[in-house]
């Protein structure tokens, strides 16, 4: 179930789905971008969509691992990320931090590493 929920969350990222992503994203999130930058859970929603900055182009997974530790969940990999107001794509490593709350998997944190 963990892993149908990183897929879930990945198309929905893709597709900039607010409704699913909300659903997806704990209330209490923490969201470490590759750049630095903090967001939580009310920013992520409201940089999702075609004018947003985060706008995809593609968004492809590499090398996913899903542990699960009871209620808890950890998924790392690589992501190859294109965002529409970039010239060009680039990698990430992360690592999400799942919770099962209710009977289902929220993401509660993401860390992103720029790769070179």
């Amino acid at each position: 179930f963990l892993s149908a929920a990183v897929h879930a969350q990945h198309l929905a990222d893709f597709a900039a789905d607010r409704t699913s992503l909300d659903t997806l994203l704990a209330d209490d999130l923490t969201y470490a971008r590759s750049s630095g930058v903090l967001d939580d859970k009310a920013r992520v929603l409201a940089e999702v969509g075609p004018g947003g900055p985060y706008a995809l182009d593609y968004l492809t997974p590499d090398s996913l691992r899903a542990r699960s530790y009871g209620a808890t969940g950890v998924v790392t990999g690589i992501l190859r990320v294109k965002l529409k107001a970039q010239a060009a794509a680039y990698r990430i490593r992360f690592t999400d931090v799942w919770v099962e709350r209710g009977g289902r998997w929220q993401l509660a944190a993401f860390q992103a590493t720029r790769l070179p």
